[in-house]
Formats: C-alpha cells, structure tokens, sequence
C-alpha cells in the first residue's frame, strides 16, 4: 500500500485517534528510521527539547493535552519547574526534575523535502552518576544529539564523548538561548561572542577525546534552542 506522507497525517491524527499515524510507522522504510541519542550536561534541557519535538510533531494534528494531564509540576510554567516532562516517566523523575533512566520516544518528522523519517529519541540523564545509561544509549543510536547550555560550565562533558565514536553523526544543539536575553540579558554583540566561545569550547573538547578538529560548525551540525520559548 502507498505510505501517507506527513501531510496526508494532519487532518486523521489527534492525541486520541492515532490509528492512521502508528499504521503509517509501521510502513515506512528501514532506511528512514533512525535512533537518536540525546545527550549532554545535568539540567540543559534535554527533556524539555523532546517535549519541544513532540509538540511541533503534533501541532497540526490537534489541540495540545491539557495543562496538568501528567501530574500537578506539568501544569507549570517552565520556568518554575513545570513542563510536560513525557520522556520523564517515573513519579522520581517527576518530583526530582530530573532524568534517571533513558527513555525512548518514536515520532514521525518530515524533512526538508516534506518527507516522512521515523525518528525515535532516547533521552538520556545528564547526571554523572548515570553515564552508563548514556553508554548504552549511544551503542544503539545511529546519531547523537548533544545539548550544551551556553550559561553552565562544561563538567561532564568530557566523561560523555567518550561514550560515542566521532563516526556517529553528532549534532550540536546549543539551547536554552532565552537566558541569555532575560536573565544575563546580554546585547547582541555580547551574545554572539559567548556562543562563539562556547563553541570553540567544545571543539576543543571533541578535538582531544575524538582526534576530530573543528568537529562543529553553525553551518554544518549546529541547532539552538530555547527551553522556555520554544
């Protein structure tokens, strides 16, 4: 049977008629299914990122879950420690705010070409003590997302490059931008001039645990993000 694209989805699928949308992710191709490693630093906001996808995956699709459907901390904003959290799926990790087990997460995303890819996302905990799950992780993915804040110092990001081979692609996603401009409120100038410095950080980092120069670039495998605003 013909495979419906992403756009022949929107008007079928909402949160609780999702028939057509698993049907069609059961028909998609191998070569368009890929695992995803989401890796990084304790509190950048890699949970917050994968409920960011789920909510583009399902914006044409239907009306948002209501506020507080998964807990009392969902019906938050985010800034005061609220958020959906889906890939944070223990009462722990809820009461916590924080990831201690990786949890996988599948949607379907287009391409640039409006072409359909299965996509499924393993958050992992950013923790030190819970690197073996990044270990395991990553042994599965075919590319890793890694999540920096540009305001935090960079700790464990040395003992979590060597969890994956330069091989895998890796992409750079440089995230919770908004504190740059309400918290530190930085003027554009300053701003860019922290990003680039950030970047040249991990570039050094990557060069002396991976042997790979320059490995980052905005051009090339770098994305932003913004915890708050999306």
């Amino acid at each position: 049977p013909k495979v419906k694209t992403y756009e022949d989805l929107a008007a079928d699928v909402v949160y609780n008629d999702t028939g057509d949308y698993f049907t069609t992710l059961l028909q998609l191709s191998p070569s368009n299914k890929r695992f995803i490693s989401i890796v990084g630093e304790f509190h950048s906001g890699k949970t917050s990122l994968v409920d960011l996808f789920v909510e583009e995956s399902m914006r044409r699709y239907g009306p948002a879950p209501p506020a507080g459907k998964w807990g009392e901390l969902s019906a938050l904003e985010a800034v005061h420690g609220g958020g959906f959290r889906l890939t944070d799926t223990l009462d722990a990790e809820q009461q916590r705010q924080m990831s201690i087990q990786t949890s996988p997460l599948t949607l379907m995303l287009p391409d640039h070409r409006d072409k359909s890819h299965l996509l499924t996302f393993l958050d992992t905990p950013g923790h030190i003590q819970f690197t073996d799950e990044v270990t395991c992780s990553t042994a599965l993915s075919d590319g890793v997302l890694l999540v920096v804040d540009p305001l935090e110092p960079i700790i464990n990001l040395p003992h979590i490059l060597p969890k994956f081979s330069s091989q895998q692609g890796v992409v750079l996603c440089l995230n919770k931008l908004d504190r740059l401009v309400l918290e530190v409120k930085l003027p554009p100038q300053d701003l860019y001039w922290k990003l680039v410095r950030v970047i040249e950080e991990v570039n050094a980092i990557m060069e002396d645990y991976c042997g790979v120069a320059n490995y980052f670039s905005p051009m090339r495998n770098i994305m932003f993000g913004s915890g708050l605003h999306g």
